[in-house]
């Protein structure tokens, strides 16, 4: 009797391969099927589970309900890293406890920010901030214009004064009329009397050609300061601005 050139071969008769092969044809469609309409999660259980959900496209990390195409739950600790990557000696991780979230560099490396491919924002390693480089000089370094919208504290008036830091800056105005000698009374006080002071005399114009004005000043406390103008050595009444920075 004739036989078939495949079980001549291999000793298998070509009837059965291919039920064989129907039959892993089969299965391969059963699960196929089951990704694309309804499969359900896979799961690997343990005491931090991982759970794949085909239908939605979600994975799960310490959870077996994933609301994210990738949501991680740390363990019970009471703070703990639930996201790390390691690259050439370089960790970078998230750090999250009862009260705070954090992300950055866990290693002693500086942390970058950037958007469309060029870095915006940089944290050294001494926590120094640049915005616009990536070498800051100080706790914030902006490399650029910046603008402040709201100071610690601030009187943006005639008289006024704004306080970043310790530092306080105060400056004012004071008309003709006042006298050749008066008393400013600063708008906000300072901490102490050694603040620093320089004032100048306005003349008017059509004024004393060729005088020599001058502001001098003294008396200081914590809330005031005295002004003395003097046009070409003699006392004046002209209008006079200043400005004093302290603490």
């Amino acid at each position: 009797m004739p036989r078939d050139h495949d079980s001549a071969h291999n000793g298998t008769p070509q009837q059965v391969r291919t039920v064989v092969l129907i039959g892993i044809g089969i299965v391969i469609g059963v699960l196929m099927g089951g990704f694309v309409s309804g499969l359900p999660s896979l799961q690997a259980q343990s005491s931090s589970p991982l759970t794949i959900q085909p239908d939605t496209g979600r994975v799960g990390i310490g959870t077996t309900a994933p609301g994210e195409k990738l949501h991680v739950v740390g363990s019970g600790a009471a703070a703990a890293r639930v996201l790390q990557v390691d690259h050439l000696g370089v960790t970078l991780s998230s750090y999250i406890n009862g009260a705070i979230a954090a992300w950055g560099t866990v290693s002693n490396h500086p942390f970058r920010i950037m958007t469309s491919a060029t870095e915006r924002l940089s944290i050294d390693t001494a926590g120094n901030v640049g915005i616009g480089t990536a070498s800051p000089a100080a706790k914030l370094h902006v490399a650029g214009t910046a603008k402040i919208d709201n100071w610690a504290s601030e009187s943006l008036a005639q008289n006024g004064y704004a306080r970043v830091g310790s530092v306080l800056q105060q400056w004012g105005y004071s008309p003709a009329g006042s006298g050749f000698f008066r008393t400013i009374t600063l708008p906000t006080p300072f901490a102490n009397a050694s603040y620093i002071v320089v004032a100048s005399v306005r003349l008017p114009d059509g004024g004393p050609a060729g005088s020599d004005a001058l502001a001098v000043t003294k008396n200081y406390t914590t809330t005031s300061f005295a002004i003395e103008t003097r046009c070409s050595l003699v006392l004046c009444d002209y209008p006079a601005t200043w400005i004093a920075i302290g603490q």
